[in-house]
């Protein structure tokens, strides 16, 4: 299940236009670690804990650039989140910065929109360097983050892990399934519309989209991404911001 409780957004209306080109520039700091309860609601369930801890780890008004290294406490010194796009090369994606229109959210929030795919897809994503973050050690039982679409969307949210990113064929036949799971990353669908809601995914609650078997379970010692995937052969666009993780202490 995943959680949402409502936000104060209007309607954003569709958006013309060439997608704007990917964000770049250097590295700035990441927001800093605060405790507080979670989202829950008609969308479900929020991340249970004796003791939790939320840690924003990305906020489009922190920054000018695309990359921002994670807070320091809990996570170490120079690991960092990088926002970017991705694409399976049938059709165009685009990133950038949208006004918010959020009480309480700031001035901006990261822009998503893309048309034209047929294959695997597009769409944002925040991808953890150096290399993958390790959620089994800093306690990451779930992550949230504030969004809305331009017009009602599905939006696949991954995770990409050992499971389903090859690494020395760790998702390869020969090794693991059955079928090829690359690329088979645990997630969840979520139901974007024009106003802004705070949505927290349990990790507990990720699973294959596309099911290749047997399935390993998800490896959270080594997430490489979180991807946020558009749907295909049709204009989609969304915004995201205020991305944070919940740690259970």
């Amino acid at each position: 299940m995943v959680g949402f409780e409502g936000g104060q957004g209007g309607s954003a209306g569709n958006a013309s236009g060439d997608a704007p080109g990917q964000a770049t520039g250097g590295a700035a700091s990441g927001g800093g670690a605060a405790s507080g309860g979670g989202a829950s609601g008609t969308g479900g369930s929020s991340v249970a804990c004796a003791t939790r801890e939320v840690v924003r780890f990305f906020d489009t008004d922190d920054l000018d650039y695309s990359t921002a290294a994670l807070p320091v406490p809990p996570f170490e010194p120079t690991t960092y989140v990088t926002a970017e796009t991705f694409s399976d090369g049938t059709g165009s994606i685009g990133t950038g910065l949208s006004n918010m229109n959020r009480d309480g959210g700031g001035v901006y929030a990261r822009r998503c929109q893309g048309i034209g795919f047929t294959d695997t897809g597009g769409g944002c994503r925040f991808r953890f360097s150096p290399l993958n973050l390790d959620f089994a050690k800093y306690a990451i039982e779930g992550f949230a983050f504030w969004a809305r679409g331009y017009e009602p969307v599905s939006v696949r949210v991954n995770l990409a892990d050992t499971t389903s990113v090859n690494v020395d064929g760790s998702c390869s036949v020969a090794l693991s399934c059955t079928s090829d799971c690359c690329n088979d990353h645990y997630g969840v669908d979520i139901a974007l519309d024009d106003t802004w809601r705070r949505y927290e995914i349990r990790l507990e609650d990720l699973t294959r989209e596309r099911g290749n078997g047997p399935p390993l379970p998800f490896d959270p010692s080594r997430v490489f991404r979180i991807e946020f995937r558009g749907p295909l052969d049709t204009w989609f666009g969304f915004d995201l911001d205020d991305l944070e993780f919940i740690r259970c202490l």
